[in-house]
């Protein structure tokens, strides 16, 4: 009975730590504090009052269920101790008494011990329910409290996006007014530049106002030279303009033809390539429009002017040694007295220019175009003019000496007088050209057509004229002594006659003779042959 009262006490303080959790658990799950006091109450009550009611009949109900009230050890002793002394003394009846009463209280302790048994496995069950309870009541809880801080949060978030939104809206607004202030600034920005490039302008294109005599006045006699436009500002102050004026058209975006200079008074400036390189403009000048611009006396020293538009501009007396001037635009041009020492134009356009005195020494004009161009005692010595347009250009009292004019077109060309000593003239188209007085000593002719040529006075002693072409020109009083014509094409039979009849006679041609050869497209040619293949001229009937 002691351990029936053991489960009975086991039970009740399980039943109260259950209780304590689900009153726990109930009072914070929606605190309904009222009911789990109620609900907890009538639980205690009712289970105590079967535990008491089953502690109070528990020998009325072992006797309802005919078991013995005597389950303790001692009383299981007794009865066999009496079985025992029975058997001994030969009393049978008295021991089978005995057995009965012994089997009768093995099976009343055997239910004692199975029912305490199932009152404590009941405590417990009632225990674990119970705490299953409260941790389902708590995990209930736990999850309402997170149901809780999801929709706090939840409502966290919206109010963050909330002010994420009136953050953006600010930003867009703040961007708005930035956006307006950069638009203010850069108007102000385009206005200070445009007020500045006016400035600048008017500082390179500002002259000054020269009065004309009297006498010049009246009878007309201000020259195109005295009519030179004079600026009005400093030489400084034109150097720091132009400069300015350039940075700014380049910062800008305005380079190439989109740089307009064009009729601006740049003159004595200097604009060379280490000048410009200073400031990082060493390329602004390519491509730039700087037609009849004033450059008289400018400084372009090693500048880049690829492609540059100068057409019509007044370079008289400029600077120009070692510029790159390749694809150039300069067709109607004064380059006066200009400096062009080593200086490349290769391909470009000198058409019509004024080239009179300048210094092109060692120039590369290759492919150039110098059709009527004015280069009359201009400077040309070792000069490239290889395959340069030259059609009625005018090179009167040139020095060509040492010039490459090879697969040049000159006819109609002006070489008067014109120093062409050792050039190298080969293929050169000089049909109809002029060399009067020209001097030819030593120049290679080979291939070249002299067509129609004035070489009157020429001097071209030991000149090689093979396979030239010398039909229909003028010899008169030109000296051809030494001079190699080995394979040239005549226009007569009797041509040899009229080398005797110069004046000076050519030298060396007493055993020269004349082969007529036949060209298909071209009929009968006369070809000179020299004295290892001599023959007597073909008689004519």
């Amino acid at each position: 009975m002691a351990r029936i009262l053991i489960a009975f006490v086991t039970v009740i303080l399980s039943f109260c730590v259950a209780s304590a959790l689900l009153f726990l658990g109930y009072e914070w799950y929606e605190q309904k504090l009222i009911d789990v006091v109620w609900w907890a109450g009538i639980s205690s009550i009712v289970v105590t009052i079967v535990c008491l009611a089953l502690w109070a009949f528990r020998d009325k109900i072992f006797q309802f269920l005919k078991l013995s009230t005597k389950t303790g050890l001692q009383h299981m002793i007794d009865p066999v101790a009496e079985i025992v002394e029975h058997g001994f003394d030969g009393r049978v009846k008295e021991a089978a008494r005995e057995t009965k009463v012994l089997l009768h209280r093995l099976l009343s302790r055997y239910a004692a011990i199975k029912t305490m048994n199932w009152i404590i496995g009941t405590s417990f069950g009632f225990l674990a329910i119970f705490a299953t309870m409260a941790a389902t009541a708590v995990l209930v809880k736990q999850n309402n409290l997170i149901n809780t801080q999801n929709t706090y949060f939840q409502k966290q978030n919206e109010k963050l996006d909330a002010q994420n939104t009136l953050i953006e809206s600010q930003n867009k607004y703040f961007q708005d007014q930035n956006s307006k202030i950069q638009k203010q600034l850069d108007e102000q920005t385009v206005e200070r530049q445009r007020a500045d490039r006016n400035r600048l302008i008017g500082i390179l294109y500002e002259e000054k106002d020269v009065e004309t005599g009297t006498i010049g006045k009246l009878f007309g006699l201000v020259s195109k030279e005295i009519k030179r436009k004079i600026p009005k500002a400093s030489l400084r102050l034109r150097q720091e303009a132009a400069l300015e004026f350039m940075k700014l058209e380049w910062d800008a975006g305005r380079y190439g033809e989109e740089l307009d200079l064009s009729g601006a008074i740049l003159c004595g400036l200097d604009l060379s390539h280490d000048r410009l390189k200073k400031v990082g403009l060493e390329n602004v000048l390519q491509d730039a429009n700087l037609r009849d611009a004033h450059l008289e006396e400018t400084q372009f020293t090693q500048t880049h002017l690829e492609g540059a538009h100068l057409s019509g501009a007044e370079l008289t007396e400029s600077v120009l040694e070692g510029a790159s001037l390749e694809g150039a635009h300069l067709s109607g041009a004064n380059m006066k007295e200009a400096v062009l020492v080593g200086a490349s134009l290769e391909g470009a356009h000198l058409s019509g220019a004024h080239l009179s005195e300048i210094n092109l020494e060692r120039a590369v004009l290759k492919f150039a175009n110098l059709e009527g161009a004015d280069l009359s005692f201009a400077n040309l010595e070792g000069a490239d003019l290889s395959f340069t347009n030259l059609v009625g250009a005018v090179l009167k009292f040139a020095n060509l000496e040492g010039v490459h004019l090879e697969g040049a077109h000159s006819s109609g060309a002006e070489f008067s007088f014109t120093n062409l000593e050792k050039a190298d003239l080969k293929f050169i188209n000089l049909e109809g050209a002029h060399l009067k007085g020209a001097h030819l000593e030593g120049a290679v002719l080979k291939f070249a057509n002299l067509e129609g040529a004035d070489l009157s006075f020429a001097n071209l002693v030991g000149a090689q004229l093979e396979r030239a072409r010398l039909g229909r020109f003028n010899l008169k009083g030109a000296n051809l002594s030494g001079a190699n014509l080995e394979g040239a094409e005549v226009n007569s039979h009797d041509w040899i006659k009229k080398l005797q009849n110069l004046d000076p006679s050519a030298k060396n041609f007493e055993y020269w003779s004349v082969a007529e050869k036949i060209i298909i497209n071209r009929g009968t040619i006369y070809i000179l042959v020299g004295p290892l293949e001599a023959e007597k001229p073909i008689p004519k009937n």
